[in-house]
């Protein structure tokens, strides 16, 4: 049934999403050997799959006392296009991914802004204050210049590639 599926998506220029839930293979006996991970559909998806990743909680996000998101590691364990990589994404409950919260992280890694009297700067655009706080300001500063933003990811993809 996998392989009849995979041509109809093909033929259709479609994309098909499964996800899947791991558990432990309980050994029975005494356990010889490791215990591997088994899924609940068995190895069809592993060989029939262009890209599988796994996802798994990391760190939480917290505003005060309260837990708004998660860091999300995501690790590509098979890839028919390119090599494995591993990165870790915020994620906000109700929003999705938080890009001013990953951008203010990958500031201290690439030096995206400069850093004028404890504010960041970036192409003489004043973005608030530079604090571990500041992330709400980040944010609206991005969501009301999309241009600025844009042209932030884009120095990103250059520094990264």
């Amino acid at each position: 049934p996998m392989v009849k599926l995979q041509q109809i998506v093909r033929n259709n220029n479609k994309i098909l999403i499964f996800t899947n839930q791991v558990r432990a293979n309980i050994q029975r006996g005494f356990g010889y050997g490791a215990p591997e991970t088994i899924t609940p559909c068995g190895y069809a998806l592993k060989f029939h799959a262009g890209i599988r990743m796994e996802l798994t909680n990391s760190t939480a996000i917290k505003e005060s006392e309260e837990k708004i998101g998660t860091w999300i590691s995501i690790s590509i364990k098979k890839s028919k296009v390119a090599s494995p990589k591993t990165c870790k994404v915020p994620i906000i409950y109700g929003k999705g991914f938080d890009n001013a919260r990953e951008i203010f992280v990958l500031d201290k890694e690439l030096s995206l802004f400069e850093h004028k009297e404890g504010k960041l700067v970036f192409q003489d655009s004043n973005m608030g204050k530079n604090t571990e706080n500041n992330v709400e300001n980040l944010r609206g500063f991005l969501e009301n210049n999309p241009t600025i933003k844009a042209e932030i990811l884009r120095l990103i993809y250059a520094k990264r590639t």
